[in-house]
């Protein structure tokens, strides 16, 4: 059961035999004594990210446009990935230096929320994205 309150608690088992901490806007998924590495997934989408990135239509029924509003991006952005809301990754794109803008195909995806990751030399930015029929 998702509870909304504020500071750090656990989600025993909400959805399967994993362990996930929340902690204010981020949802850290981890199972529980696996020692894997853990994900880290922002809950709301910040300020910044809308500064530097604008993406359209969203919601979309598949084909998604991401253009880069920050030009100095154009030649640091590496990567591009679509994460499933618990972080995991789906899909990935590389990211040819020199080009503003990128069509993504999301029409295989099923209905639902997705995150969108794009990652730099120096940053990372994460956007929630929403697939629909």
């Amino acid at each position: 059961e998702w509870i909304a309150r504020t500071g750090n608690f656990l989600l025993d088992r909400p959805l399967s035999d994993d362990c996930y901490t929340i902690s204010n806007n981020f949802i850290k998924v981890n199972k529980q004594n696996s020692g894997e590495r853990c994900v880290t997934v922002a809950v709301h989408e910040p300020e910044r990210a809308k500064q530097v990135v604008r993406i359209h239509p969203n919601p979309t029924s598949g084909q998604l446009e991401l253009n880069l509003l920050d030009p100095a991006l154009k030649d640091d952005l590496t990567r591009i990935e679509v994460l499933d809301i618990l972080g995991r990754a789906l899909q990935s794109w590389s990211w040819q230096k020199g080009d503003g803008r990128l069509r993504l195909d999301l029409s295989a995806f099923p209905p639902g929320n997705y995150w969108l990751r794009l990652e730099s030399h120096r940053n990372t930015w994460v956007m929630k994205v929403q697939v629909i029929r």
